[in-house]
């Protein structure tokens, strides 16, 4: 089914502007504990996020990610900083600025999904259009339209308690795409559904991504999720960026240990630095080295005791050697 032009995002296709969508610059939000320390969810952060990107905010719980999206969302007040949305402030502590979220023109998309339990769903997806005034023609034609975006149009009529997990996300997504903003935040969207469910939808947002051409700030601590959706992915540990890379780079060539312990299995060689520098011819040369006195080891040890012929071969995961029988033998 072709997207309604209604939906798309104007000048999503064009070239990228320089000045980005979203600007965050030295962003820091502090929480007091119980006892009285002071802890900084999110501490200096600089980050711009350009037309049309789909930048997934990843790590593990308590390192920031959701206090971000927050604080863009204009649901947390910031201690030190800036945010910019189109190049318009919308926070900054130094200068007494603060939008507030209704007025900031980005959509939400939460973990929980947030439906009016009394509204049907078409009431529920023309909510934030209802909020803006824009006249009922309009906002049914919109709703239809972006329900059978989503694969719910014939669900309108009914209420939240009458669907499935899945179906309710869908109307999550559709509420928060209707408005055509052009900015969608993701707060976990799919934590509360099933395997099977989860993968039709992450299938069903990148689907939508493509073809609407939204910008998405999206938070998630599934790695698989984040590598599958991702333009661009942010590591964050600890209230800090701990890598801002493409997927294959961040999954590739992590930035340090704690991110590839992250990212997912892996295996860990403990080893000393010898050489100043470092390349692949460099390394290469390393190897053939060893290699060579593998063998030269390997030739000179002596037959086994029974006098079949035997040679040395490496394994296929360890590259340790092992006695193998040659051929012919019995």
């Amino acid at each position: 089914m072709g997207v309604p032009a209604s939906l798309v995002v104007p000048g999503a296709a064009a070239v990228p502007e320089t000045r980005p969508r979203i600007a965050v610059r030295g962003l820091t939000k502090r929480f007091r504990r119980r006892d009285g320390t002071q802890v900084n969810a999110v501490d200096g952060i600089d980050l711009d996020v350009a037309e049309g990107e789909f930048l997934v905010l990843l790590g593990p719980s308590g390192c920031g990610k959701t206090t971000l999206l927050r604080v863009l969302a204009g649901l947390e007040e910031v201690d030190a900083g800036r945010v910019e949305l189109d190049g318009r402030v919308v926070d900054d502590p130094a200068v007494r600025v603060c939008v507030p979220t209704e007025r900031r023109g980005l959509s939400m998309m939460f973990q929980s999904y947030a439906l009016w339990p009394h509204m049907t769903v078409a009431e529920n997806v023309a909510y934030p259009l209802t909020t803006r005034r824009v006249r009922r023609a309009e906002r049914a034609a919109r709703v239809r339209r972006v329900l059978d975006v989503v694969g719910i149009g014939p669900l309108a009529g009914q209420y939240p308690g009458q669907l499935s997990g899945g179906q309710q996300q869908r109307v999550a997504l559709a509420r928060a795409l209707v408005a055509g903003d052009g900015v969608v935040l993701f707060d976990e969207p799919l934590s509360n559904v099933d395997a099977k469910v989860r993968e039709q939808l992450r299938t069903e947002i990148a689907r939508l991504h493509r073809e609407l051409g939204f910008t998405a700030v999206y938070v998630t601590h599934d790695q698989e999720e984040a590598l599958t959706l991702a333009t661009r992915l942010l590591v964050l540990r600890d209230g800090r960026i701990a890598q801002s890379a493409s997927p294959r780079e961040v999954y590739t060539r992590p930035a340090d240990l704690g991110v590839a312990r992250f990212m997912g299995a892996g295996n860990e060689i403990p080893g000393m630095l010898r050489a100043a520098s470092w390349s692949p011819q460099w390394a290469r040369w390393q190897w053939a080295r060893s290699r060579r006195a593998r063998c030269s080891a390997a030739a000179s040890r002596p037959p086994q005791p029974t006098g079949r012929p035997w040679s040395r071969s490496a394994g296929p995961s360890t590259g340790a050697s092992s006695p193998t029988a040659t051929a012919g033998s019995s």
